[in-house]
């Protein structure tokens, strides 16, 4: 069962329930409880599992903790703190867990004063030294802090031993793991846990929806959870702005300069601010544009710059500095987007559009940490259709009408995983046994007997012998076949990607990374940033790239591949929601409906009636549009789909299938949030019939299409790969780090194309649930059945179908100034 908390309770309550000495601490520092804590410290005392969803700076963190240590003192109290672990706390991160570690060392050390306590903390990650590791196993901590895969490590080990008799766990981001194999991971690894001893679950998110899913996520089957949703806790201050005066005449140079003047300004006016650029390219080059010429004017303002490819050193140099008030600024991709504690920060810029309303409210969190503080946050686009997009959200944060998780379901490379570990266990389990266990997590609720007993068979067996056997059975117990140090060294869900590490020559210190194939193209002498500093390339050493820091006005800024942010599905149903509306409604209402001046309101009215004029009709909720032209030796169709890229992607390649079983040239599609194009030869035509069919296609034969077509794609062999790495049937070895692809593609050349098969059958899992997002997709398709069909020939593509050809959303000037220069020349044609 899953029940809403519909009334908290009084501080006098919550005062009630606690241990006098800890009441009295907590009195004399915070005297009153924040709505998290006066929902959930009640619920967690009394033993029930729960769900607190509230924003950052709301307590949460507190009022999970704080009924467990005020139980571990009672324990004290009344002689019975066993030495054991009582509770684990699990994050994302492990920089969230280093800041968990020393808030609940400050709270116990504020506790001793009203009583000696002598409540332990630990911290088991891939940082901590073997040594305490040694030490925890001896002698454990009450609470534990770890990350999903030391946890499995743990669960794998002797520390399992000091785990079966837990009796909380805390999952703290908790939306950030359910929506992928990390989270995965930790459903299972709660389940072995509570095969020995059930416990109290608690999750810990921000905004997200829907909360039940989230929730039947962390209880797993046939447990009750309760959810106190106290979201609406935090006050925030949003508006979306602009540097453009006119979207479509104003030269775009003029536009990105005023773009940078515009931060400057903000950056200086403001004590801290926290700049997101979507990507890790776009931090490094605004952030080192900024810096420069903050220097000349402000000399002792620094600005900081934070991504996943700077070292983890230098990130930790960032986050410090941020929170001892060294910087005034960070310029950041999407690293910073969860609670990582970088101290007070004024004000948080969204460079672009965040895609997603719980991502933007996740981000402008970070701002007024503190609950009685404002949340202040800025959208600054400088494209109209990136402009109307942060409007949507904004206006879809106001209604709350956040977009929906989605959690991957049946994942075998993770269930192999586990399989594997159980195997080192001194207590062995049975296959049957540990179906069991599996079916319990909510991720595996639905897996049949015979899919998981095909899955055991194989890791059984091997397959031919091109893939060891990696468990074994004796009187049908399931022993592991790996050595344990490989499956140590190589357990998790985070897929490696092949990163070139950039050693600073001069005092040899790792700066970060770049992308194998943005390293492959640059030279000796070449100079470019990373971490907001220009370095030219002096050599290499062994797999690093050598560099110098040097002072250069026009350094190159990296590039690194896949970091573009998919619209959400729900953002772009309301993005063709307001096109329907927006035809009948005036400029007056266009401005109340958005929150936007009326002179924006104006462009935004004449951008869509620019549409009806040209094309003749507007794709909208009720109507699809489907665009052709002849450019060159080539004729292009557009499909007006604003349902995001990884449905798009979905859809162009099931439509791909059914046109290239009529050619025998190539089809170049071109995938966007707005919908896609695909370029045929000229003289091939795709009649009425055609379009009517592919987009009235049935789901069967949508996902047959979409199958036959994904498996020669790259996409499936790189996904292939790190399958199969996940389920040990290939095994890294990191001399040989850029081969693993060569022996998996052999692999996949030797099974073909067998959907029975168990690593074929994972990888379309996997791209399925979260490259594609194909559920989404077939109840888009069953949307566009509704809707009435216009396929319109023109001479030259639609002011709609620029955002398709240009993506205006990846923040490049050059793609910006194309889409615009066209855009104009077709509104000149039209005012003739």
């Amino acid at each position: 069962m899953i029940e809403y908390i519909r009334e908290d309770y009084s501080d006098s309550e919550v005062y009630d329930i606690l241990d006098e000495d800890v009441a009295l601490w907590f009195r004399h520092k915070y005297r009153s409880f924040t709505p998290p804590q006066r929902y959930a410290i009640p619920y967690i005392a009394n033993r029930k599992n729960i769900l607190i969803s509230s924003p950052t700076g709301s307590g949460k963190t507190l009022s999970a903790f704080l009924a467990i240590i005020d139980e571990l003192i009672k324990f004290k109290k009344a002689k019975k703190l066993k030495n054991k672990v009582y509770a684990i706390y699990v994050s994302p991160l492990r920089a969230l867990n280093n800041d968990m570690e020393k808030n609940l060392m400050s709270v116990l050390r504020e506790l001793k004063r009203y009583y000696p306590h002598e409540i332990s903390v630990g911290v088991w990650t891939s940082d901590t030294e073997p040594k305490e590791k040694t030490k925890m196993k001896k002698n454990p901590p009450h609470i534990l802090i770890t990350t999903p895969e030391s946890l499995l490590l743990m669960l794998s080990s002797m520390m399992v031993d000091n785990l079966k008799d837990v009796e909380w766990f805390v999952v703290d981001e908790i939306h950030a793991l359910a929506d992928n194999k990390r989270g995965t991971n930790l459903a299972i690894s709660m389940e072995r846990l509570a095969y020995y001893r059930d416990f109290t679950r608690i999750g810990l998110s921000a905004t997200v929806a829907p909360l039940d899913e989230v929730a039947k996520f962390l209880v797993g089957q046939g447990r009750d959870c309760y959810i106190a949703d106290v979201s609406y806790s935090k006050l925030y201050d949003i508006r979306v702005e602009t540097t453009a005066n006119d979207f479509i005449r104003d030269d775009i140079d003029q536009v990105s300069s005023k773009l940078i003047d515009y931060l400057v300004n903000r950056i200086v006016q403001e004590k801290s601010t926290l700049i997101f650029t979507n990507t890790r390219s776009g931090a490094e080059g605004l952030g080192f544009s900024i810096q420069k010429i903050i220097n000349e004017s402000y000399p002792d303002f620094r600005i900081g710059i934070h991504h996943s490819s700077l070292s983890r050193s230098e990130r930790l140099k960032v986050e410090k500095m941020m929170k001892e008030g060294k910087l005034k600024a960070i310029f950041s991709s999407t690293s910073l987007e969860l609670g990582i504690d970088i101290g007070d920060i004024s004000l948080v810029i969204l460079i672009n559009s965040p895609k997603s309303a719980a991502r933007a409210l996740q981000r402008i969190g970070r701002a007024g940490h503190n609950l009685g503080e404002v949340s202040r946050g800025i959208f600054l686009a400088t494209d109209l259709d990136v402009f109307l997009e942060d409007l949507i959200i904004n206006r879809i944060i106001y209604l709350r009408k956040f977009d929906t998780i989605s959690i991957p379901k049946r994942s075998l490379d993770v269930l192999t995983q586990h399989l594997i570990s159980i195997g080192y266990n001194t207590i062995p389990f049975t296959p049957e046994e540990f179906y069991d266990i599996v079916k319990r997590s909510y991720p595996y609720a639905e897996l049949e007997y015979n899919e998981y007993m095909k899955l055991v068979e194989t890791l059984r067996s091997g397959y031919k012998d091109i893939i060891r056997n990696r468990i074994n059975m004796f009187n049908n117990k399931i022993l592991s076949n790996l050595t344990p140090m490989i499956f140590y060294m190589n357990a998790g869900t985070i897929p490696e990607e092949i990163k070139i590490p950039v050693i600073d020559k001069d005092n040899n210190e790792l700066v970060g990374s770049l992308d194998e194939r943005y390293a492959k193209e640059i030279r000796v002498g070449d100079v470019f940033v990373l971490s907001g500093k220009p370095y030219k390339m002096v050599g290499t050493y062994k797999e690093a790239i050598l560099v110098s820091a040097v002072d250069r006005d026009r350094p190159n800024i990296p590039a690194w591949f896949s970091e573009a942010l998919p619209l959400s599905f729900e953002i772009g149903l309301e993005i063709e929601k307001f096109r329907k509306l927006a035809q009948s409604m005036s400029i007056r209402d266009i401005a109340e409906y958005l929150g936007t001046p009326i002179r924006y309101a104006q462009q935004i009215k004449k951008y869509i009636e620019y549409q009806k004029e040209y094309a003749g009709v507007v794709p909208d909720l009720d109507n699809i549009l489907v665009e052709d032209w002849y450019e060159e030796d080539q004729h292009i169709y557009v499909f007006h789909y604003v349902a995001g890229k990884r449905v798009n992607d979905a859809l162009s390649k099931a439509y791909l299938s059914y046109v290239a079983s009529n050619i025998t040239e190539d089809v170049i599609v071109n995938i966007s949030d707005y919908g896609f194009s695909m370029e045929l030869p000229e003289y091939h035509d795709l009649s009425n019939s055609d379009i009517n069919s592919m987009i009235r296609m049935s789901s069967k034969e949508f996902m047959d299409r979409l199958e036959t077509v994904i498996f020669d794609t790259q996409r499936f062999s790189l996904r292939f790969k790190d399958v199969l790495l996940r389920m040990f049937a290939i095994i890294p070895d990191t001399r040989l780090r850029v081969s693993a692809l060569n022996i998996s593609n052999r692999i996949k050349e030797e099974i073909g194309f067998d959907r029975d098969n168990v690593y074929i059958k994972e990888t379309f899992n996997e791209i399925m649930q979260m490259d594609l997002r194909v559920e989404q997709a077939i109840e888009y398709m069953k949307m566009l059945r509704e809707r009435k069909l216009n396929i319109v020939s023109l001479d030259r593509p639609s002011p709609f179908a620029l955002n398709v050809i240009y993506n205006s959303n990846s923040g490049d000037r050059l793609e910006v100034k194309n889409k615009r220069d066209f855009l104009l020349r077709i509104i000149r044609d039209l005012e003739k």
